[in-house]
């Protein structure tokens, strides 16, 4: 299956096979909860602009910035950007860029629907924005890494040229992954729980890592 490639703003968007993988579990989730296929399908269609857009908040923020920006991804792990390196408070600023962005478009959306009268089908849509847009982008803000809010810690660590700043950043990450996977599974999230595993096992691989190449050096 080739990826699906288009350009939006003047950036290249490349969505590969894992995010339509992505897209079946969320089919199969509204399936096994028995809810209607017409919201099934918006909350899909929804993932994905959301998507794009929070990557988009990214790569905006990066352009500005001076960062060349290379491809915007879709992939089963939800997006990337890839783009130049820059300086930590460049990166610090990119890395809130797309929860910015999600969190914006969120309060636009409960604006307008503030204004608008009582409708069924808009209702569901409504809250389904404001779901992916609000709620992940506030769980994305968490200091976990590879999550958005653990790649803003690290940086803003080394804005102040804190010493170990990754290091640091990679533990507050897993601490915090364990103390949502427990959370996860112990209130029946799954899906959460399963985030919060993967991050305690990548950022205690990383600072396994860490910790062999520091004593090579020393």
């Amino acid at each position: 299956m080739q990826d699906l490639q288009f350009r939006l703003f003047g950036f290249s968007i490349r969505v590969l096979p894992g995010f339509w993988l992505l897209c079946g579990v969320y089919l199969l989730f509204g399936l096994q909860n028995q809810e209607p296929i017409w919201a099934i399908v918006s909350f899909v269609a929804v993932v994905f602009a959301s998507i794009v857009l929070h990557e988009l908040g990214h790569a905006v923020t990066a352009r500005r910035l001076g960062l060349r920006v290379g491809w915007i991804r879709l992939h089963t792990y939800g997006g990337d950007v890839t783009h130049d390196p820059g300086r930590p408070w460049q990166n610090l600023a990119v890395s809130l860029g797309g929860p910015g962005a999600g969190l914006l478009f969120g309060a636009l959306v409960f604006g307008i629907a503030w204004l608008l009268p009582y409708n069924l089908y808009v209702d569901r849509v409504v809250h389904q924005l404001l779901w992916v847009n609000v709620v992940w982008s506030l769980f994305n803000l968490l200091p976990m890494c590879p999550l958005d809010g653990g790649n803003a810690l690290g940086h803003g660590l080394s804005v102040f040229n804190v010493k170990s700043a990754w290091p640091i950043a990679w533990a507050v990450s897993a601490v915090c992954g364990l103390v949502i996977a427990g959370a996860g599974f112990h209130i029946g999230w799954f899906f959460v729980g399963l985030i919060g595993a993967y991050v305690v096992f990548n950022n205690v691989q990383r600072l396994h890592i860490w910790r062999q190449q520091r004593g090579r050096l020393f």
